[in-house]
């Protein structure tokens, strides 16, 4: 794939927070293919995830917790259980802070351990 393409992707679903299946759809194809280029280690990969989280790094501060969460977590190529399992809690509710701007004491733990 060439590079300008998969940085569209990649920052749509990284940085955007669109979901793997809505890009799909506008690119004609399977979600799970968006997911796999998403998340392969390739060298490519390596230096666009670089650049967006850059990019991520230094409009951070005017998101919400729970934003800075799933896209911090994006971006850093972590899954939801393996974020829950570093801070002490369950997948589930790792999806339910990332999906809903709620008080918490467990995003500022999140976002250390996601060094954000």
């Amino acid at each position: 794939m060439e590079f300008e393409k998969l940085q569209v992707i990649m920052k749509d679903v990284l940085l955007n927070g669109k979901s793997y299946a809505d890009v799909a759809r506008r690119m004609n194809c399977s979600r799970q293919y968006i997911q796999n280029i998403c998340n392969s280690k390739t060298p490519q990969n390596q230096i666009i995830r670089g650049e967006l989280s850059k990019l991520f790094l230094n409009s951070k501060d005017r998101l919400p917790d729970f934003e800075k969460c799933r896209l911090g977590r994006r971006i850093a190529n972590k899954s939801q259980l393996e974020v829950a399992k570093a801070v002490g809690t369950t997948q589930p509710y790792i999806h339910y802070l990332e999906n809903n701007d709620v008080k918490s004491k467990m995003y500022s733990q999140i976002l250390k351990y996601l060094d954000i």
